[in-house]
Order: C-alpha cells, then sequence, then structure tokens
C-alpha cells in the first residue's frame, strides 16, 4: 500500500507520543533504550542523546528526516529510517557507531 509523506509524518508524530510511556520503547544497534528514569537507562553516550532526540522530536524535524530519507517500502520501515536520520544527528564526541537500526514498540 502506499502511503503520503503527510501519513508517514502522522504516524511518526503517534509513535514518539507513544515512546515515553512505560509500555514503548526503542532499541538502537541492538541495544534497548529503556525509557528515562527506568534502571536500564543509557546514561552519556551517543546512544542515550540519539534516543532522547528521537523521544523529543518534533512535527517539524520528522517531516525534514522524511524528505532527508526517502520513502521505504511500508511505514513502520520509512519511520524507522526518520528515527535514524534524527538520531545519527546526536552530538557523539566519543566515534561510537551511528545507528543502522532502530526498532520501536512494546517492552
Amino acid at each position: 500500500m502506499k502511503f503520503t509523506k503527510e501519513q508517514a509524518v502522522d504516524y511518526a508524530v503517534e509513535v514518539v507520543g507513544y515512546l515515553d510511556r512505560i509500555v514503548m520503547g526503542m532499541e538502537h544497534n541492538g541495544r534497548v533504550c529503556a525509557v528515562k528514569g527506568r534502571k536500564n537507562e543509557l546514561k552519556d553516550c551517543f546512544l542515550a542523546r540519539a534516543k532522547d532526540m528521537i523521544f523529543n522530536a518534533t512535527r517539524e524535524q520528522l517531516e525534514a528526516a522524511y524528505d532527508e530519507c526517502g520513502k521505504a517500502d511500508t511505514i513502520d520501515h520509512t519511520v524507522q529510517a526518520m528515527f535514524r536520520v534524527i538520531g545519527n544527528k546526536a552530538p557523539n564526541p566519543g566515534n561510537e557507531k551511528p545507528i543502522e537500526t532502530v526498532l520501536f514498540g512494546i517492552v
């Protein structure tokens, strides 16, 4: 099924709204990024900064990320690509491995 930029951005905004809730989480490069304040929360590293940028992404940032990454074959893959674009803009003074995979869903 084809989807529009507006549909993809609307879905991404909805996902961002759910990410800070207890049941939703994200995984970057195989590492689970727990919700802020949880004992498994990533702290003071590139992935932690990337997670924070994604968790706080605005509609405008998501639209720009959509334009930057283009379309994928499904809306979930497109939103994952949008999150990867946003997350990889996080400060990375230690030259840690950039985000290659982003998964989100119920944890």
